[in-house]
């Protein structure tokens, strides 16, 4: 006999329930409307199964601890909502021990994704200036000495009237 996964053991405990309901509540219309939202709730409950990092469950718990009415069907996870009732119910724990490390860890991704489009732009202007220096005929070899030269008396000229010589 094959072991059930938990998701197989969720939808035959969903499946189960429904049909449970949907028996008990024929008898009245009210009540059929009534199970269909049940139904739909459970489906968009057992939709919430996206993997998203903790801390934006954190702060997703943080900005809705004092929000109204917040249902699970409304939650991004289920980890969101199990952190939601968790600071509820914990506030002091909660702000104190499971905000900083989630503003800490979302501070800590900015500066890498920063840093990594700083690396990448420094790619691709590297990219760039080897393309021109490609395009660019190379000077023939009086010229850049020429050049070298005059480049050396500016740098002279420059610190000699930075150091006062002048």
């Amino acid at each position: 006999m094959n072991p059930m996964t938990q998701e197989q053991d969720d939808r035959a405990d969903s499946d189960l329930l429904l049909s449970i309901l949907q028996e008990e509540l024929a008898s009245s219309p009210e009540r059929v409307a009534e199970a269909s939202e049940m139904a739909e709730a459970q489906e968009r409950w057992n939709a919430l199964k996206k993997a998203t990092p903790p801390y934006m469950d954190i702060l997703w718990a943080y900005d809705h601890l004092q929000a109204g009415p917040v249902g699970p069907q409304s939650c991004p996870t289920r980890g969101a909502w199990a952190l939601l009732q968790f600071g509820r119910d914990n506030q002091k724990d909660f702000l104190t021990r499971l905000l900083p490390q989630a503003t800490a860890e979302q501070e800590k991704r900015r500066q890498e994704k920063l840093t990594r489009e700083r690396e990448a732009e420094q790619e691709r202007k590297a990219r760039e200036e080897a393309e021109a220096r490609k395009k660019e005929p190379p000077l023939p070899e009086k010229e850049a000495r020429a050049i070298a030269d005059i480049r050396a008396m500016l740098e002279t000229a420059i610190r000699e009237a930075v150091d006062g010589k002048v």
